[in-house]
């Protein structure tokens, strides 16, 4: 059965999703200011996790699986859908004194280029600021928030959660990495072919046998990244005028390809973050994350993300109900790489209105950044970030099928 996006749209538009209505027996939110309610009797209560944003996107994702996973068990589980905050609300006496350390550390974001609410103090009102060096590198402080994140994932402290691959690329397996590479998917038809087939089965396999934690479904949360500036950029030759911000392992690389000058983001300071307050400068992004006012629109890589389970709980599941949770998985990540696509279009739709200005990319740039992406194949770089070189040189096979299909879909 498939589900309807208009259903979820609508429910968007009438709630407020901060506020955390409970509307319906299969799952409740628990926001900052209110703590869950119990659980309907007979009903296996499982916890979701949400630790990025934007907060109605991941919110979004949680409520679709659970009212789908109702239709297939009726009755049998209530998703408890959880803010960072919200979950150390009501288990803090359960976390011992490293993982609420982990989960008290927070980023400082970016002037005019990252929502001032899209940073963890704001998904955790526990959370306090630790860039207390401005020659430390501010974002590298959250390694130890996602290894306690993973660590207590896999030892059973929330059964769900949705993640960014390129957070699993770092944490779970590199071969994540693989599916965040830049241009490396023609079209949508092409995406899901990969992710929904063989590969994303067994770069799933891969880490649940490692890790403990299986990827249930693939996604996309906000559509394609493309580069954001606190000014005026109307071709790549700009950033190098600029600080400008990476945020992946494949970006890092593709980036150094293309000879554009730039910082990643985990080794930003806080002196960087000032630099780029008072004089200005870029970010790679996607639209939905973006606060400034200046877009390039590159649409160089998908913003990958994975529904994330723990398989110690699923294994305690029946055959039919781990066919149930995996089925509504994929189902809903579908539907959501449907949302991107329309939230994409209505974000851009909406820019001008905003007073942000997007500038498509040149042919003369998308040439220059096809190539150093084709650079980035290379075994030798792949295996530089340990992924795999024969999974990318199978989801580049799969794409001879789609390359003269309405290529890089907008």
């Amino acid at each position: 059965m498939t589900i309807n996006p208009k259903t979820y749209i609508a429910r968007k538009q009438q709630q407020e999703l901060a506020g955390g209505p409970i509307s319906g027996p299969s799952y409740h939110l628990s926001c900052m200011d209110r703590v869950a309610m119990n659980v309907e009797p007979g009903r296996t209560k499982v916890r979701w996790l949400i630790a990025h944003f934007p907060l109605d996107l991941f919110i979004r994702t949680a409520r679709a699986f659970a009212e789908q996973l109702e239709k297939s068990c009726p009755g049998k589980f209530a998703i408890e859908v959880h803010t960072i905050g919200s979950y150390i609300q009501i288990y803090k006496d359960e976390l011992d004194a490293t993982m609420l350390e982990a989960l008290s550390r927070t980023s400082v974001n970016i002037p005019g280029l990252e929502n001032p609410y899209n940073t963890l103090k704001n998904l955790n009102p526990y959370s306090k600021d630790v860039s207390n060096a401005a020659t430390q590198p501010e974002f590298s402080k959250l390694l130890n928030f996602w290894e306690q994140f993973f660590s207590h994932f896999k030892n059973g402290g929330f059964e769900l959660s949705q993640t960014q691959v390129n957070i699993c690329g770092s944490h779970l397996h590199p071969n994540f990495h693989a599916i965040d590479l830049p241009y490396l998917f023609h079209n949508h038809d092409h995406v899901t072919e990969t992710l929904d087939g063989s590969i994303g089965l067994s770069v799933s396999e891969t880490a649940k046998e490692l890790t403990g934690i299986n990827a249930l479904g693939y996604t996309y949360s906000g559509g394609y990244r493309i580069i954001g500036s606190t000014d005026e950029i109307t071709c790549l030759n700009d950033l190098n005028a600029k600080k400008f911000v990476t945020m992946t392992a494949a970006s890092n690389k593709f980036f150094d390809q293309a000879k554009i000058k730039h910082l990643p983001r985990y080794l930003s300071t806080a002196e960087d973050v000032g630099d780029i307050a008072e004089n200005g400068g870029a970010i790679e992004t996607t639209y939905l994350r973006f606060f400034g006012k200046h877009v390039l629109k590159t649409n160089h890589s998908m913003f990958m993300t994975a529904i994330l389970g723990n398989q110690s709980f699923i294994d305690t599941l029946s055959i039919d109900e781990q066919l149930a949770f995996k089925e509504a998985a994929m189902d809903v990540a579908k539907l959501e790489r449907i949302w991107s696509v329309e939230d994409a279009a209505k974000w851009e739709a909406d820019a001008e209105s905003r007073g942000v200005t997007i500038i498509p990319i040149s042919e003369a740039d998308d040439f220059r950044l096809r190539q150093a992406a084709k650079k980035v194949y290379d075994e030798q770089v792949l295996e530089s970030i340990n992924i795999d070189p024969e999974i990318v040189k199978q989801i580049i096979n799969i794409g001879q099928k789609y390359h003269n299909r309405a290529p890089r879909e907008e």
